[in-house]
Parts: C-alpha cells; sequence; structure tokens
C-alpha cells in the first residue's frame, strides 16, 4: 500500500503526454500529522510498522487527536537484537496493531500535560509515567519531546515501550505487560 498523506494510491503510474498520473482515494490536505512526523524524521522501523500493521489511514485523520510516542529506529534495532530477529521477524508479530497502539494516546498531550502515574493507551492498556528525573514512559525515556502536527503531537522515546517480549515456537509473543 502506498500513501500520500491520509490518500491511498489505488492506481499507479498511469502515463500522460506530460507526465505520470497516480489515482489516489481521497483529497490531500495541506497538513503535516504525527506520521508525517515520523516519516520526514527517518524513522523507517515505525514507518514500516505503521504501514504494515494498516494503521496509516487511522493515524493521518487530520480530523482526530492523537499523542505518539515514537521509538526510534535504535530501539527497534534492540528490540530485534534482544528476541534474536530482524526487523522483518518484528513486522511479522500477529500482534503488531496492538503493540503500536500500546505507544499511542487518543488525545494531544504535550510535555507539559502529562501527570505522574498512569496513561491509558488506544489499545487499552496502561504506562506509567515518572517525572521525578526525567520523562520516563515505563521503560522508555523521552528524548525528543513535543514535535508538533496537526492532528497530536509526537514524543521521540529510546525504546519500545515494554520489553515483555519472549521467542515461543520461532515465533514471537509478547507476555501481559501490566501485571
Amino acid at each position: 500500500n502506498i500513501f500520500v498523506n491520509q490518500a491511498g494510491v489505488f492506481l499507479a503510474d498511469v502515463g500522460a503526454d506530460n507526465g505520470i498520473v497516480h489515482a489516489i482515494d481521497g483529497v490531500l490536505l495541506s497538513i503535516e500529522t504525527v506520521v508525517d512526523i515520523a516519516i520526514d524524521n527517518e524513522f523507517t522501523a515505525l514507518t514500516a510498522a505503521v504501514v504494515t500493521a494498516e494503521l496509516l489511514p487511522a493515524l493521518t485523520d487530520p480530523f482526530s487527536r492523537y499523542t505518539v510516542f515514537a521509538p526510534t529506529d535504535e530501539a527497534f534495532i534492540s528490540l530485534a537484537e534482544a528476541l534474536d530477529t530482524d526487523l522483518e521477524g518484528l513486522l511479522a508479530l500477529p500482534n503488531l496493531a496492538d503493540i503500536l497502539l500500546y505507544h499511542v494516546v487518543g488525545e494531544e498531550l504535550f510535555l507539559l500535560d502529562l501527570e505522574e502515574g498512569t496513561l491509558a493507551m488506544l489499545n487499552g492498556q496502561n504506562t506509567i509515567i515518572d517525572l521525578s528525573d526525567s520523562v520516563q514512559i515505563n521503560n522508555a525515556t523521552v528524548v525528543g519531546p513535543n514535535n508538533g502536527a496537526e492532528n497530536g503531537v509526537v514524543h521521540i522515546i529510546n525504546e519500545v515501550l515494554d520489553l515483555n517480549f519472549f521467542i515461543c515456537d520461532s515465533e514471537l509473543i509478547q507476555t501481559p505487560q501490566n501485571l
């Protein structure tokens, strides 16, 4: 699937006398979404995961508001190495969308809006916010706060939230996150 902002390309590379046409299924809006922040900052692993999990249409919705805790490519590489796999192995997880939605809040929260305690994520589970030293979300530290977009804000984090994964029968399985 190929998207331009929030519009999906359904017919590509149609030749014309003066160039090439790509037919899309929506009107392009001149906005930068939370996904565009990831794409523009070369978060290739996160972008690939969002596309693979088919979350791109929802996260580029210009009428929604989100807070995304965006793990760096290095965070995905560390997770893959810890699980003795690679990015393709992570992208093949059957619960990839749930894992990604554990990084998204259904409202816009800048760093000053965060409060010590629990925070409900879009997958229905809670994270723990610790503001005592630096801003911690479970096991991750916010290293790039307050990247504003038209439909929310992105906080760059240095870990994939909750590294509670293990390998079983050559498949990656997620263990319960909040015991």
